[in-house]
């Protein structure tokens, strides 16, 4: 993905889920991994603020965006909710490598799952991206 706008993102940039088929289960909202500037991915796990869907690393006791209290227990087998991959800043002119892993569905048809890039207020910027995928019979 490219930077081509006029300004640097901001480091609370994040790749949400908005729309469409939810083409992930609650292993990827789990999972889900960082993606630096350099392509690398972390290694630390990930989880959702129940309230915002914000990521929280596991040592964290609260949202550093909306301020909620936060125990493990609150994020095992949400289905509500939806994956946020933080991508970070990115300079103006510059590209980023940004993966997600989806998981097409079982029945055969077309899907389409669309994703927004978001600042740390939730303001969606750049345009909509989709995964549009066509599941055959066997």
């Amino acid at each position: 993905m490219s930077n081509n706008g006029s300004i640097t993102w901001p480091e609370s940039t994040a790749l949400h889920f908005a729309d469409g088929e939810r083409m992930f289960n609650n292993d990827l909202i789990k999972s889900s991994l960082a993606t630096s500037r350099s392509n690398s991915f972390s290694d630390e796990e990930e989880l959702h603020c129940p309230r915002c869907t914000f990521y929280i690393l596991p040592n964290r006791t609260s949202c550093e965006m909306c301020g909620t209290n936060i125990t493990r227990r609150e994020h095992e087998n949400r289905s509500d909710e939806k994956p946020k991959i933080h991508i970070g800043p990115v300079e103006v002119g510059k590209d980023v490598g940004i993966a997600v892993d989806l998981q097409a569905p079982s029945k055969p048809g077309k899907y389409v799952s669309y994703w927004r890039l978001t600042d740390s207020e939730g303001n969606q910027f750049g345009h909509k991206i989709w995964c549009d995928i066509t599941v055959e019979d066997d």
